[in-house]
């Protein structure tokens, strides 16, 4: 989560809106940030004031009215641009628009939400409080209160995956073999709370990514307990049990599948928590797969995936050796 749980501090954000007026002759104006109306108000308030308080810059000119507004005329304007702005942009932060704006909001949807932007944060408006009214200022950071994170996300600690998500194999002129339906199977060691969170990495897809997880959701989910022989089977599980004599009897490896994961620190540890797997036929994980997808998907230009591509964990990470056995599994 490099954007969200790094060491990294953020300001308050809001979503942009795009407004573009229509002008006095019916054309349309080009299309601006809405809140360049309430950056010209301020501009426009920090000008009368300039004006009237007698700068040198002023000196021979008469730029101020008897209400303490600034006189309209171009030549003071074009003073305030060249020689004064620069006070501004440091006080506020922007250089603020050179003509008033009137706010008339773009009716096109495509164009507001822009799904395809390369950048999306970009398409957020920083401030410096909650309020969202005044816009943070990146010569004064310290004038802006942190964005501070709730208790969640940036807690949640990611568990190891199954070796099809830490390998990568090319599949039929894809570059990678993740073009094809994924499932994903979890086994409850111990009554938890489980956030599964799926990230993109890549703006480019961004209008696919909403496109499958959002409106159409292509998702399925299924709960399977030991209802059958479990009296109480939201909370039963299935239990294997393995006696060290009997493999030291008969002389035989351990399981390749005896539940272990890998720590942050990057060693083995017995897993008490929860189990997850991949399996290679889906078919067999989850009958409905079979029946709401086909075996395969072939496209224009010939390429094709296939419903399922088996993948191996390598043997080293699977194998354990005699000295597994003294672990405690009840801690």
């Amino acid at each position: 989560r490099p954007n969200f749980c790094s060491d990294t501090s953020w300001n308050f954000l809001s979503f942009r809106r795009l407004c573009q007026d229509t002008q006095e002759d019916g054309n349309a104006s080009p299309i601006y940030d809405c809140s360049d109306v309430h950056r010209w108000q301020t501009y426009s308030q920090w000008r009368n004031k300039i004006c009237c308080s007698q700068v040198p810059e002023f000196r021979r000119v008469n730029s101020c009215q008897n209400d303490s507004v600034c006189v309209d005329d171009p030549l003071i304007e074009k003073i305030i641009r060249e020689k004064l702005i620069g006070a501004f942009e440091l006080e506020y932060g922007y250089i603020p628009p050179t003509k008033q704006l009137k706010g008339q909001l773009l009716m096109n949807a495509s164009l507001q939400e822009e799904i395809d932007h390369e950048h999306p944060l970009d398409l957020f408006n920083e401030f410096a409080n909650s309020q969202k009214v005044s816009p943070h200022n990146r010569y004064k950071p310290e004038s802006s209160q942190t964005w501070t994170s709730t208790p969640g996300c940036c807690k949640c600690q990611r568990h190891s995956m199954p070796a099809f998500f830490e390998t990568n194999s090319r599949v039929s002129g894809f570059p990678d073999d993740k073009h094809q339906t994924i499932q994903l199977a979890i086994s409850a060691l111990a009554k938890i709370e489980l956030t599964i969170v799926v990230e993109l990495l890549h703006g480019t897809y961004y209008s696919d990514f909403s496109e499958y997880f959002g409106e159409m959701d292509k998702t399925m989910l299924r709960v399977h307990s030991p209802s059958r022989f479990a009296e109480d089977y939201e909370q039963a599980t299935w239990l294997a049990v393995i006696e060290q004599s009997n493999f030291d009897k008969m002389n035989i490896d351990l399981p390749l599948n005896l539940p272990t994961h890998i720590a942050e620190n990057g060693m083995k540890e017995i897993e008490t928590r929860f189990l997850v797997d991949r399996p290679s036929n889906i078919s067999i994980g989850d009958h409905r797969v079979a029946s709401a997808f086909e075996k395969e998907t072939k496209y224009d230009d010939g390429r094709f995936n296939s419903l399922s591509h088996p993948t191996s964990d390598p043997i080293d990470s699977v194998r354990e050796e005699d000295e597994w056995w003294p672990h405690d599994f009840l801690a």
